[in-house]
């Protein structure tokens, strides 16, 4: 799930040739189409951007992260309950 202002498709910047997932909107949605190259540039020149961006691609590691420990140490159960 993501929401307003989350970047999708960022595994395209180092190449990542395929496809891992895929999105679909629950409501109303706008996107924005970034070119790999325009990207790279804004990444380079524009520092607030860039700031944002790697804010955003560390937060969403650590959440996979969390979610990987949580699969690998918690019963289904666990997690079922949880829920």
């Amino acid at each position: 799930m993501v929401g307003p202002g989350d970047f999708l498709g960022a595994g395209i910047i180092i190449g990542n040739p395929v496809q891992m997932a895929t999105a679909k909107a629950m409501s109303a949605a706008e996107a924005i189409l970034i070119e790999k190259k325009e990207m790279l540039r804004v990444l380079h020149d524009e520092q607030q951007f860039s700031g944002r961006f790697i804010r955003h691609m560390l937060e969403r590691n650590a959440k996979i992260e969390a979610d990987l420990v949580d699969q690998l140490f918690n019963s289904s159960e666990k997690r079922l309950a949880r829920v």
